[in-house]
């Protein structure tokens, strides 16, 4: 079940399945979200939380208690204008998840639970004497462009936000 609290010790999602229903009902991605079980939309809202909140951020969480990465203090809007509210989930940080959400539902629903297609061919593989580890062709690998378009306008710290490595295993 998803705790879309806001500061919520046990929030595990920024976007509650009837808000994505109502995202969907106006996307040319509805029908890819309609055959979903509602179990199946929460996991998918789950997962693209966790993976947005794996990224750098600026500022700080507002509370020391609260699970996910946002709502955050110390945030400035896209246009630089005026300070994000403390106490909100930005609309784009929550369009950020619905748009992971629709790529995650193209690519992985019938593919590799860890890699997609596409995941895979921007991967190749790395030996150093007893070590071999998968090294991503780009530095910004996972998160579509639109993604982090919306994400760059809350405080997501790009630069620093992505790796090109996945973890190395003795062989």
């Amino acid at each position: 079940m998803i705790d879309a609290t806001i500061k919520g010790a046990s929030a595990n999602s920024y976007v509650s399945v009837a808000d994505a229903d109502s995202h969907f009902d106006l996307s040319i991605f509805k029908s890819l979200w309609t055959q979903l079980s509602t179990e199946e939309k929460e996991q998918f809202l789950v997962f693209s939380t966790n993976r947005i909140d794996a990224e750098l951020f600026s500022g700080a969480k507002t509370t020391t208690e609260q699970s996910l990465q946002m709502p955050r203090k110390g945030i400035i809007d896209k246009d630089q204008t005026y300070w994000v509210d403390e106490d909100t989930i930005p609309a784009y940080f929550q369009l950020s998840v619905l748009e992971l959400v629709t790529e995650y539902i193209k690519e992985y629903k019938n593919e590799s639970p860890t890699f997609s297609k596409n995941d895979q061919e921007r991967m190749s593989d790395v030996t150093i004497g007893p070590l071999k580890g998968t090294l991503r062709k780009t530095t910004e690998y996972s998160l579509p462009d639109i993604v982090k378009r919306y994400l760059r306008s809350v405080g997501y710290n790009f630069w620093i936000g992505s790796s090109p490595f996945i973890p190395v295993v003795r062989v």
